[in-house]
This record gives C-alpha cells, sequence and structure tokens, in this order.
C-alpha cells in the first residue's frame, strides 16, 4: 500500500426487535430503536463525570499537530503520525516534559503510529505500527526495550488494555491478505499472537465514504471507536451486526443490546456505537452514514442515553457548566481506559472568542484569557466518578 494511503487510513482513524422504548427483556437485553426520537434531556457533564482542564504547553519542540493517544496518571501522550512525533506533556501542568522520534526503517523504529498506549506502572509505551504489523516497546525516556509483531496484513488501528496479558484491538479497515476478517481481536502482550472475537453479521458494511474536494480523492468515516468499559469488560460494535456484545475476560462474549432496524436494510446506514457507563446510565451514539465533502462535515450523530432505573432511552444533550452553549459528543467517541473516559481538544481560538462573548465561566474562563490563539490546545480530560 502506498504511503499517502496509509495517511489517508489515518486520518479516517483519527478524525440495541421489541419495543423501542429501550425496555429490559427477560435475557437482561437492551433494544434501541435508532430512528426514532426520544424525548430529550440536557445534562451538565460535572453531574456525571469529574472533569480537568490542561493547557497543552506550546515551543518549537512541542507542536501538537496530530492528535491525544492516551492518558495516563503522570503524562498526557500525543503522537503527530506525520512528522513520527511522540510528545509526553505533564499531567497535572501540560507543560512538555519529552519528545521522542523514532521513525524509520531499523530495528525498533516505526513507519506510521497508528495507535500510543502508556503503561505508566511499568515505565514503558506500547506504540502500534500499524502498516508494519508490529508494536514497538519503549521506555517513558524513549529508549526501545523489544517489538511485539502480530500477523501481517492485519491493520489494528486501536489498542486498549483487555486484562494483564492481552490487549483488545480493533481492526478499522479490511485484511490486506483479502482473507476471512474479525473487526476485534486479543493481541498476546508476550508474543503478538491473535485470537479472533467472532461477531455474527450477513453482509460488511463499511463505515467509511469515498469522495471528492478540492485536494483530490478523500476517505471519511465516523469519529467513533468500536469498543468502550463497560464494568470488567468492554462492549464491542461491529458495524454490520444487530448487537452490541459484552466480552469479559472472565464471562466471555455475550449479546448485550439490540439495535433495530436492521443495519442491514438501511440506506443511508445508521450506525450504534458504545459510550460510557456511569452504573445507572449508559451512553451510546447513533450516526448516520452522510457526509458532505464539499463542505467537509457530515456523518450527524446523536448521544442516546439509556436509564436502568427508568428502562427507557432518551436523546441526551451534554454540556459544561464553564461553557453551556457547547454541545460536547466528542466525550464518546474514543473510550481511552477504565479510569479516563476521553480528551477532548478544546481548540484555543474557540475558547478565545467565546470568552469575548461572554460565553465561558469559572476556571474555563480564567483559563481562556491567558491562551494565544495559535498555541497548542486546551485538554478536557473526562474521568470516571469513583
Amino acid at each position: 500500500m502506498r504511503k499517502t494511503g496509509l495517511i489517508a487510513f489515518v486520518a479516517l482513524l483519527w478524525t440495541l426487535t421489541g419495543c423501542g422504548h429501550g425496555e429490559r427483556t427477560d435475557d437482561a437485553l437492551v433494544t434501541v430503536d435508532v430512528t426514532r426520537a426520544y424525548p430529550e434531556k440536557r445534562i451538565a457533564i460535572q453531574e456525571l463525570f469529574d472533569i480537568e482542564y490542561v493547557p497543552l504547553e506550546t515551543t518549537d519542540t512541542f507542536l501538537m499537530e496530530g492528535r491525544v493517544a492516551d492518558v495516563g496518571e503522570r503524562f498526557i501522550a500525543a503522537a503527530n503520525p506525520k512528522q513520527g512525533d511522540i510528545l509526553l506533556f505533564d499531567r497535572a501542568t501540560g507543560k512538555g516534559v519529552r519528545a521522542i522520534n523514532h521513525r524509520g526503517q531499523g530495528p525498533g523504529e516505526y513507519g506510521l503510529i497508528f495507535d500510543l498506549l502508556l503503561d505508566e506502572p511499568n515505565n514503558e509505551m506500547f506504540v502500534n505500527d500499524g502498516p508494519a504489523s508490529k508494536i514497538h516497546v519503549y521506555d517513558l525516556e524513549g529508549n526501545f526495550k523489544r517489538t511485539i509483531p502480530y500477523e501481517p496484513g492485519v491493520l489494528l488501528s486501536f489498542l486498549v488494555n483487555y486484562d494483564e496479558e492481552r490487549f483488545l484491538a480493533q481492526c478499522t479497515f479490511p485484511s490486506r491478505s483479502g482473507g476471512p476478517q474479525n473487526t476485534f481481536y486479543l493481541l498476546s502482550k508476550r508474543d503478538g499472537s491473535l485470537t479472533g472475537i467472532p461477531i455474527p453479521y450477513e453482509r460488511k458494511i463499511s463505515v467509511a465514504l469515498h469522495g471528492q474536494n478540492e485536494n483530490g480523492v478523500s476517505v471519511r468515516g465516523p469519529r467513533n471507536h468500536f469498543v468502550a468499559p463497560y464494568r470488567d469488560g468492554w462492549l464491542l460494535a461491529e458495524p454490520s451486526a444487530d448487537t452490541i456484545y459484552l466480552s469479559d475476560p472472565q464471562k466471555g462474549t455475550r449479546p448485550f443490546i439490540i439495535r433495530v432496524p436492521s443495519i442491514q436494510g438501511m440506506e443511508p446506514a445508521v450506525f450504534l456505537f458504545p459510550g460510557a457507563y456511569t452504573g445507572r446510565y449508559l451512553f451510546l451514539q447513533s450516526v448516520k452514514k452522510e457526509y458532505d465533502f464539499e463542505r467537509e462535515e457530515g456523518f450527524p450523530a446523536t448521544t442516546l442515553m439509556f436509564d436502568s432505573r427508568e428502562s427507557k432511552f432518551y436523546a441526551c444533550e451534554l454540556y459544561d457548566k464553564n461553557y453551556p452553549e457547547r454541545e460536547i459528543p466528542e466525550i464518546f467517541q474514543r473510550c481511552l481506559d477504565k479510569e479516563t473516559l476521553s480528551a477532548v481538544v478544546l481548540e484555543n481560538q474557540e475558547l478565545v472568542d467565546a470568552s469575548r462573548q461572554g460565553k465561558l465561566k469559572g476556571e474555563l474562563k480564567e483559563i481562556a484569557e491567558r491562551l494565544d490563539e495559535d498555541d497548542n490546545p486546551t485538554l478536557l480530560i473526562v474521568k470516571y466518578k469513583k
């Protein structure tokens, strides 16, 4: 595959039959109608999650041109795939701590960063070089330690810690070998061996759309990842299936959520992705497969909230009390782990403008008054309440 095609893939990466009221059935499945207009609720994220704001320091060395890859207790890790940079920022202050670049074709070097995972207790980080089907392990000073190769041709785009011995890996794109493919795998941290988690469906439905804009051929897809934590396991949403499954290291994999109507008969397709679980509320997002390539916008999403006490679904708008006019659907698009839900990028230009217009309050207003519009963004880190 040519390098330009791989860059397009990375751009795409980065960028619930029954009553439709969400009633819980005898086998504990939840059913959701992705076409129904559910009653609306508006909730401040502070009522459900803990949050913190972290403005990232900007220097000539620390320029974030990619995305936030992971958030640990000590560090925030950002990756610039085009340049090969890995930037570590202090979690508490946002100050740049270390810039690492091992891009190349030699031993211990990566070609293109698909994902990055911190392991702070062991002073390690895992860098997934998707095109090379390898995970390179470095210490948090940037020194190479070892390589974990996995099956060539399987483009693993997202990793989370499944248990002490395995990663849960998401494969967004078709296998380059052309053979049968699972969307989810368990990957050994020791030797890279893959065990597929089969999810049944009728025919494969791609999340991607192809079109043209002023720059030529373009590929776009929803920003949502297909996995999210739920208690001791992970929710798995195969886009081509009508069931979201729960995979638990101790209890195995079982059906958990049924969506109607079937994805197989929808045009345009409406996908259903997992979001977050708070104990009372389960969040999902329905995303319509539509995109305007000229305007560079699309894949409209609706955040759905299942209230387990009421056994009802709502269309939910979440907002920040310090920025009440802005809806924040991004918090459910890429779940980092069981401690930290997500890191939402708040562009400084947006915050500065909002502050000037009197739209910000409290700590966020104070931060915005100190920002330079061209600096690295401010992160809204969303954490599960303990």
